[in-house]
């Protein structure tokens, strides 16, 4: 995971990648972790040649579930983030997005 700032907005910009080399199709699931479970996004990932796929978006610091699903199958990935079991028996990771001491954000 890799992000850049835009200190004016109060966000940055993120990049989660997921190594599926064989997909078709991979698509990261974000959640507000803290709010109603209506507040998603669905972020379409680029497939890179190594195959890498990522997605770039931006998000204001907060705590999100994010999990990725790859060919209509749900896959927590190799990535950051504690496992947690969702409302529904699944798996997600959590992403913590926070400010940083030079006004952009960090992710862990």
């Amino acid at each position: 995971m890799t992000h850049s700032e835009d200190r004016a907005a109060g966000k940055g910009s993120i990049t989660m990648s997921l190594k599926a080399p064989e997909a078709e199709n991979v698509v990261l699931i974000l959640m507000n972790a803290r709010g109603p479970a209506t507040l998603s996004w669905e972020v379409e990932a680029n497939k890179h040649g190594d195959g890498i796929w990522s997605a770039d978006f931006d998000l204001i610091p907060g705590e999100y579930r994010y999990f990725f699903m790859v060919d209509g199958t749900f896959t927590v990935g190799q990535g950051s983030g504690q496992v947690v079991t969702d409302d529904f028996g699944g798996k997600t990771r959590i992403l913590n997005v926070v400010k940083d001491s030079s006004g952009g954000v960090s992710t862990f």
